[in-house]
Order: C-alpha cells, then sequence, then structure tokens
C-alpha cells in the first residue's frame, strides 16, 4: 500500500490516540469506550491513518471480535505513544506556567525515601528564597514514576537505578546497602562481623515482593552460594520487619527501610547486621532530558544531594542499633 510520503503531514494526533487505544483495549468497540468515541469514529480514524501511511496497521483476530496490529502498527504505536507522553507534557508544563501562585514542582518519591530524605528536601524548598511549591506523588511502583515522568505528570522522580527510558536523565543519590533483620537472641547477632551468603543459606527469610532491585540482591546472593528459603513476600517494608519481629523468619530489608521506623516500636527488639559484598539499591532523581538546565530541577537535586550526603555522614546501623 505504498503512498505518497507528503501525506503523513496529514496524520493527526487523535489518528495516533485510536491506534494507541486499540494496541491497550485489543478492540475496536473498547478503544471506542476507552477515548469516548463511538466505534465508528474509531474504526474511521484508523482507516484514514492507514491511508496516510501507506500500511495496514490493524488485523482482526479470526472468531472473535479482537484485533491486534500488524508489524507495522506495533512499529507506529511505539512512536505514537512517545508523541502523545510529549503532547501531555507539553500540556503539564504550560498549564504549570499559567497557574497561579508560587512555581510548582511535581516530585514522584517511593515510601522509604518519602520517610527519610524528602521531608528535609520539601522543607528547603517551601522556605528558602525563591520559595517553590512541591506538589509529591508517591508510588510503590519505580517503572509507573519513570512512566510519569515521560508523559509530564511528574517534573522530576526519585528512582532506583537502573531505569530505561532515552528521554531520561538521572543522577544517583546514594547507595542503599541491605541489611539482614534478626531478633536479639539469634546467635548471628554475636558473631561481630558481616552477614556472609553462606550465613543466609537456609535461613527463613521474610523479603519484599518481587520488584528488579529485589530480584537482584537475591540473585547475587544465589550467586554467592546462599541457598535461600523465602518464607513469604510482602508488599511493604514495615510489614517485613514487623513479620521479623514476630519470629515468623529474618528479614532482608534495605537500610532507608529500617531508618525510616527509627523511634517505632516496630524496631524494638531487633538487630541489624550488614550483609558482606552484596550489592547496594542505587537511589537516584530522574527527569526528563528537556527539563535539564531547569532551575526548580536542579534545586532539588542539589538539596537532594545534600540530604544525602547528610545521611551518610551519620553513623551506620549497627547489629545493636
Amino acid at each position: 500500500m505504498a503512498t505518497d510520503p507528503g501525506s503523513w503531514q496529514g496524520i493527526e494526533f487523535r489518528h495516533l490516540a485510536a491506534l494507541e487505544a486499540i494496541a491497550a483495549a485489543g478492540s475496536f468497540s473498547a478503544a471506542a469506550e476507552r477515548l469516548g468515541y463511538s466505534q465508528s469514529a474509531v474504526s474511521g480514524q484508523i482507516a484514514t491513518l492507514e491511508r496516510l501511511v501507506g500500511a495496514r496497521l490493524v488485523a482482526r483476530i479470526r472468531g472473535s471480535r479482537g484485533v491486534t496490529l500488524t508489524r507495522e502498527g506495533e512499529r507506529l504505536v511505539e512512536h505514537a505513544r512517545a508523541i502523545n507522553a510529549r503532547l501531555n507534557a507539553a500540556r503539564e508544563d504550560v498549564s504549570a506556567l499559567t497557574a497561579a501562585g508560587p512555581e510548582t514542582i511535581r516530585i514522584g518519591t517511593f515510601q522509604s525515601v518519602s520517610q527519610t530524605l524528602l521531608p528535609g528536601v520539601v522543607h528547603e524548598l517551601t522556605s528558602s528564597a525563591p520559595p517553590v511549591s512541591a506538589s509529591l506523588r508517591e508510588d510503590s511502583s519505580v517503572d509507573h514514576l519513570v512512566r510519569m515522568l515521560e508523559s509530564g505528570e511528574l517534573d522530576v522522580a526519585f528512582v532506583l537505578l537502573p531505569v530505561s527510558g532515552e528521554e531520561i536523565e538521572t543522577v544517583e543519590i546514594l547507595r542503599d546497602p541491605w541489611l539482614l533483620v534478626v531478633r536479639t537472641d539469634h546467635p548471628l547477632v554475636w558473631q561481630q562481623r558481616s552477614v556472609t551468603a553462606n550465613d543466609l543459606s537456609n535461613l527463613p527469610l521474610v523479603a519484599f515482593e518481587q520488584v528488579p532491585t529485589q530480584k537482584v540482591v537475591e540473585g547475587a546472593l544465589r550467586a554467592a552460594g546462599a541457598n535461600l528459603r523465602i518464607v513469604t513476600r510482602l508488599a511493604d517494608y514495615a510489614s517485613v520487619l514487623s513479620m521479623t519481629s514476630a519470629g515468623l523468619g529474618c528479614g532482608l530489608v534495605p537500610r532507608l527501610a529500617v531508618e525510616a521506623e527509627a523511634g517505632t516500636s516496630r524496631l524494638q527488639g531487633l538487630r541489624f547486621l550488614p550483609i558482606a559484598d552484596q550489592p547496594p539499591r542505587l537511589v537516584a532523581l530522574a527527569w526528563r532530558r528537556d527539563r535539564s538546565g531547569d532551575e526548580a530541577v536542579e534545586r532539588v537535586v542539589r538539596l537532594a544531594l545534600g540530604a544525602a550526603h547528610a545521611d551518610d555522614a551519620r553513623p551506620p546501623v549497627s547489629a545493636h542499633a
């Protein structure tokens, strides 16, 4: 289906939005409901798009009402997502500039950062001149935070390296080492040394759900010879600490998660043992490349680096902390 390359100039955002909706929904009717259009309108937009690009983009699945994208459609929808994300980012940027009051920076974060580094950063942003208002969005999924950056819903976000995305810039803020959490009567407390992979073999472990950073440390421990025996996985490090305190097993947590609970009863009766020769979590800040040089973003980076430096200067969590 050859066509004049100039016809691509006739492609509109609504055509690309229709293609993206079909890729996500899997049918014309579901895509129409997703977009708030009639099914015939979506069909017409796809037909126009196919005519303009000169290729079949959508194929019906035999024996069903569902549809799938052709190879050409799959390739085009990748570009459509990027184009629509940039359009959303432009809308958010313009809205932020036209809003009344002090400048607002939208910061993405996850729980252990929210409870340790972020409060000081927000205080400095809002109290020092020129004041910047902070709008916060906490999410347990780093991948979701990165997608929100790409779509323009966030200006900057705390993430865990590595992250994917050609348009995303990052700077490492701190290295967050892993700790083995045990009760005070556990034999490992009295060894007076870091825990090794061999020490962890066959211990009942309470661990976080299998997000990428969790998979990295568990893979590294197995590569070092540990036979990991995970008795349960939980979706919150505070829950891991609580279950460790209750005697369900030993906890595998990063240091920031322990510091987030400082002063709470959840840490009573627990000891925190450093784990030797294992990769730490890499906490970083991320932003869209087109926001590089933005004063508010650079200010958050400076403040976060300062907060991380202050964190590193504190005595490390020890076995008897």
